[in-house]
């Protein structure tokens, strides 16, 4: 009889191992493969651009909040309408890095070129935006608040997908700060206010942060976010801070707050951003204070594009606007349109601004007014904060200029009849440092008022009232882009040469004296009564461009070279260096620099120098012009 057989005394274990084996390897392949899937490259870095611009008006979009499916924010298929539009108008999609580069370093910029960002690491916007960004192989940056990854908040991004984010080459990493703008105590109230944006209560003392407090606390809060980041992210080095309110100076009145803010942010970052009604800069844009575009979850790709392009556009030579309604765009109130006229009504503020106005210097603007209710004012801003404004009401008309963080101050009144739901004609030339102004098609003054600044920046107009809504209709509206002339005169001008030039001064954008005479690297100074023409700038509003005549000699300029420093392309040759020194010194607006003596053909070869000129001189509040033309403007 056959005893029973033990199940288990016939096993190999060398099965098993086999198969243990194979499923660790194919356990390793899987996780391996996933990982890197996951941490997969989707575009490769940005290289240098084929067709670059050394000069661009740069776009910046900020979408607060992406989501899958339609609501009150903007939807997948939205976004996906805005970057189909984007990209049929041409832009072309740049990073972080590459905006840093070019602020830094003078690195060119592609055509066109356009950031997307994207506030407060939602992860429904990952979500909606990046499978949109991944088939179009656009770049995009997210701005974190990094106390939302500390809390592990479920609706925010976390640091494991943020490294996936970055290793796909389609994003980078911006802050928003550590705390941003999370609401904290401000009073012993309990009334809460930005984190960022407002002096805390100090409950144990009694009382608000005093500045040294205020400094600290915002400082260690952008420090410790880009901490953060760095420590969590692999590889990422944060190169932009943007405010995650949009912009300090819009929500408090409190400069300290303001100047700690930028300090700090400018200290850590090559790059800060707020927001703005047009969000397009330059290459003299603070890259500090960089504007962004926050988009509307109203507008089509078609209105989002038109916005934008006529951001960037300047103003044609001699062109008109009549009341083009993609051309101004609203700002607080109501604005409707009728025939050539449009009404503003809002309580207790309506605006309307010009997009492309802030490329201009010098311009003329002309419409009829109807003024309704409340007061009315044309503004220009600027990047800086300064503005100036002129308008009022029944009770007067004034110009105004404030400072940021200072108290409005009137520079001048003027006597002339308001008259309420009267038509009134206006007409406003703006040449060098002065303002011209007709009322009624009457002078207010005899000659130009000299306007301490801003000279950029875009223009708007206002209705204001405190007690009601104010109403304001604007109409036959024309603004042209209208060079002015610089003025070739003496050292010393004859009473009898000044009033010829004070009856041409709406014209007159600056005044040109003797001043310099240059023969190959050396600088001659000719006398010139410096004081009169002071004056004579504070009187009439004129800019002083001192000539400066380059003799038949002088064609050795060609010699001149622009040594690269870092990469950057900056004008270090030592007879510039001597001429912005004097201009600087002596207080003047520019130079004009006379070279009628050269040939046309040595004339033809200095453009690429003398523009790399003009852009220092404009990086310095200062004007470069030369002859023999005799015109000054902005590109």
């Amino acid at each position: 009889m056959k005893e029973p057989t033990d199940p288990y005394a016939s096993i190999s274990f060398r099965q098993d191992r086999i198969a243990w084996g194979l499923l660790f390897l194919l356990s390793f392949f899987l996780l391996g493969g996933g990982y890197l899937w996951l941490h997969r490259e989707v575009a490769p870095p940005p290289g240098l651009p084929a067709d670059s611009d050394d000069d661009p008006r740069i776009a910046v979009l900020v979408y607060d909040h992406v989501t899958k499916a339609k609501g009150e924010h903007v939807d997948r298929e939205l976004f996906r309408e805005h970057l189909e539009a984007l990209e049929q108008r041409g832009f072309t999609p740049i990073t972080l890095s590459v905006l840093a580069d070019f602020y830094e370093r003078g690195r060119p910029l592609p055509q066109n070129p356009l950031l997307l960002t994207f506030d407060h690491g939602y992860l429904d916007t990952y979500m909606a935006v990046d499978p949109v960004l991944r088939r179009k192989k656009w770049r995009a940056a997210m701005f974190v608040k990094t106390v939302r990854l500390e809390k592990s908040d479920t609706f925010f991004l976390y640091w494991d997908r943020l490294q996936r984010m970055v290793d796909s080459g389609l994003w980078e990493i911006g802050s928003n700060g550590r705390i941003g703008n999370d609401p904290a105590p401000i009073d012993q109230s309990g009334e809460v206010g930005p984190f960022l944006a407002r002096r805390i209560w100090m409950e144990k003392e009694g009382r608000r942060e005093t500045d040294s407090e205020l400094k600290d606390r915002i400082r260690q809060d952008y420090r410790s976010s880009k901490e953060a980041i760095e420590s969590n992210l692999r590889g990422v080095r944060p190169v932009a801070f943007a405010a995650p309110f949009g912009d300090f100076s819009k929500i408090t009145g409190d400069a300290a707050v303001v100047h700690f803010n930028r300090n700090a942010s400018a200290s850590l970052y090559p790059l800060g951003f707020v927001d703005d009604r047009f969000g397009v800069n330059d290459r003299f844009t603070d890259p500090h204070a960089l504007k962004r575009l926050r988009v509307d979850p109203g507008w089509s790709g078609e209105e989002l594009v038109q916005r934008l392009t006529s951001a960037i556009e300047s103003l044609p030579d001699g062109g008109t606007f009549e009341n083009p309604p993609v051309r101004w765009i609203a700002g607080e109130g109501r604005i409707s349109s009728e025939g050539e006229a449009l009404f503003l009504k809002g309580f207790p503020r309506t605006d309307l601004w010009l997009p492309g106005s802030a490329w201009t210097e010098e311009w003329v603007m002309e419409a009829d007014l109807s003024i309704e209710s409340g007061s009315f004012w044309l503004l220009q801003e600027s990047d800086s904060g300064e503005s100036w404004r002129w308008g009022g009401d029944p009770a007067g008309l004034s110009l105004q200029h404030r400072m940021p963080g200072k108290p409005l101050e009137t520079l001048r009144r003027f006597a002339a009849d308001v008259t309420p739901g009267k038509r009134h004609h206006l007409k406003v030339i703006k040449r060098g440092k002065g303002i011209w102004i007709e009322w009624d098609r009457r002078p207010l003054t005899a000659h130009p008022v000299y306007l301490p600044g801003p000279s950029r920046g875009p223009l708007g107009w206002i209705g204001w009232r405190t007690d009601g809504p104010a109403a304001l209709q604007i109409s036959n509206l024309h603004l042209t882009r209208s060079p002015g002339e610089i003025r070739p005169v003496g050292e010393n001008p004859s009473q009898k040469a000044l009033a010829s030039l004070v009856k041409e001064a709406p014209r007159i954008a600056a005044l040109s004296p003797p001043g310099l005479e240059m023969t190959g690297d050396r600088l001659h100074e000719l006398p010139l009564e410096s004081q009169l023409f002071k004056i004579l700038s504070h009187r009439y509003g004129w800019e002083i461009l001192p000539t400066v005549r380059v003799s038949a000699k002088g064609r050795e300029i060609r010699r001149i070279k622009m040594p690269v420093d870092d990469g950057a392309s900056v004008l270090s040759e030592s007879t510039l260096t001597e001429l912005l020194h004097r201009v600087e010194k002596k207080g003047w607006g520019g130079i004009y620099l006379d070279l009628r003596q050269l040939p046309p053909a040595t004339r033809q070869s200095l453009q690429p120098l003398l523009r790399q000129w003009g852009f220092l001189f404009q990086k310095r509040g200062l004007r470069l012009a030369y002859g023999p033309d005799v015109s000054i403007d902005s590109k």
